[in-house]
């Protein structure tokens, strides 16, 4: 019987224990909880506006990457147009004279 009654003490406690750390968290305050919801949304909507910012930049290198690639196309068309040009007056200028 003795071991009866010593596991009756620790159920009571255990018993205790529990109830103690239940009404610990009953006791949490609702504006603390409300204070981690905030951070987290928080955080989540820092996260969506850093993904869409990078998406913008992305987007605008791409486009910069587009605009560059169309005036390197330009330049070499006229520069080389100006060379063959410029050369082929050249050697009319100095086939005639000559």
């Amino acid at each position: 019987m003795p071991k009866h009654d010593s596991e009756d003490i620790l159920d009571d406690s255990f018993a205790d224990h529990i109830d103690s750390q239940l009404s610990r968290r009953a006791s949490l305050p609702d504006p603390v909880l409300a204070e981690i919801r905030d951070l987290m949304q928080k955080k989540a909507r820092q996260d969506e506006e850093e993904r869409a910012r990078k998406k913008r930049d992305i987007k605008l290198k791409r486009d910069w990457a587009l605009a560059a690639l169309v005036v390197n196309r330009i330049c070499f068309i006229f520069f080389t147009t100006t060379l063959v040009a410029v050369t082929l007056v050249f050697f009319i200028v100095f086939h005639l004279h000559h």
